[in-house]
């Protein structure tokens, strides 16, 4: 019942039991005092209420607070911990560039060497460069060295290439393996004077040629020189094709082809179709070539592809100075 209900009630009952003036008086003292009492215990339950209200919204923001303020201490947190780790790490290579006007002392498999951090990170992306980037925490032994589990002897082809961009490598063919297995351990592709160098070259092919130009050189020897005035060449009849066979299956990249350019053949290297096989009967298309410039371009495929056979086949003839693969060997 709210206050003004309650007054109402108490004011009708004094009307209807007023009758003399004395018993009036008394009823209106009494109404009086019905409705102090009446309106302190409806001001006090109103106060009440609204104090209990209050306390619960008041619990409710808090929590939310605590909530909130639990959150953002977490994220503080990990961004703390976060910096700690940028902090260390930068004091590693911070030590690493200052210390001895930046040299770099390692101990590779028990062989000693002193180089710089410039030259460990020549090639981005490798080993080498990884360890001495900062995003790494890399310690040195107790001797001030960085040690590296591999071949010290090898190192010293690794480091020369670093150094100077290209190396020579051995001429003994089972050191010249060993030290393009080191290389391809610290992610590089070793230069030399002929090119890159790697464990993944491809063997030898041989061919096969639907028919033979007269004029033209038509073996291996031919397709793989880069004088384009050699190469091979077909005789104008219906499917006409070189199919290029190598021992076993191999993992092929990409291909590069250039056009036969003596007596005008280089008009005759567009439109060959490039076709793959593992059984030398089913082919498979993978692109059509074209090299109308006297250069050899390399084409890319769009995914590495396993095979054994590769047949150029065009419905009349066509003349290649420059015929050969790109990609690893599988084993």
């Amino acid at each position: 019942m709210t206050l003004f209900n309650a007054l109402s009630s108490k004011k009708k009952r004094y009307d209807s039991s007023s009758g003399s003036p004395s018993s009036s008086s008394d009823n209106g003292s009494k109404l009086v005092k019905e409705i102090a009492q009446e309106a302190t215990a409806n001001i006090s339950e109103l106060f009440r209420q609204r104090l209990t209200d209050a306390y619960a919204s008041m619990e409710r923001d808090i929590a939310r607070e605590k909530k909130l303020l639990n959150r953002e201490r977490e994220q503080l947190q990990q961004e703390i911990d976060l910096f700690e780790r940028m902090k260390q790490n930068m004091e590693v290579i911070t030590k690493i560039h200052t210390s001895n006007n930046q040299i770099v002392k390692l101990d590779v498999g028990g062989v000693h060497y002193s180089t710089t951090v410039d030259t460990l990170r020549a090639v981005p992306n490798s080993l080498l460069d990884c360890m001495f980037s900062g995003q790494f925490k890399v310690e040195p032994d107790e001797n001030g060295r960085y040690f590296i589990d591999r071949n010290g002897k090898l190192f010293a082809f690794i480091l020369d290439f670093l150094r100077n961009g290209s190396i020579e490598l051995p001429t003994d063919s089972q050191k010249k393996k060993q030290v393009l297995a080191e290389a391809e351990y610290f992610g590089l592709k070793l230069t030399t004077a002929n090119g890159l160098e790697s464990l993944s070259d491809l063997p030898d092919f041989t061919i096969t040629m639907s028919s033979l130009y007269a004029s033209s050189i038509n073996t291996v020897e031919a397709l793989r020189d880069t004088n384009l005035l050699m190469g091979c060449a077909t005789n104008n009849s219906a499917d006409e094709f070189i199919r290029v066979t190598f021992p076993f299956p191999c993992l092929f990249t990409g291909v590069k082809i250039a056009p036969l350019v003596s007596g005008g053949w280089d008009a005759y290297c567009l439109g060959i179709n490039l076709e793959y096989s593992n059984d030398n009967v089913n082919y498979h298309f993978v692109m059509q070539l074209d090299a109308p410039l006297p250069v050899i371009v390399e084409k890319q495929f769009a995914a590495p592809i396993t095979a054994q056979y590769w047949r150029l086949r065009k419905a009349q003839w066509f003349a290649v100075g420059y015929l050969d693969f790109v990609g690893g060997m599988t084993m």
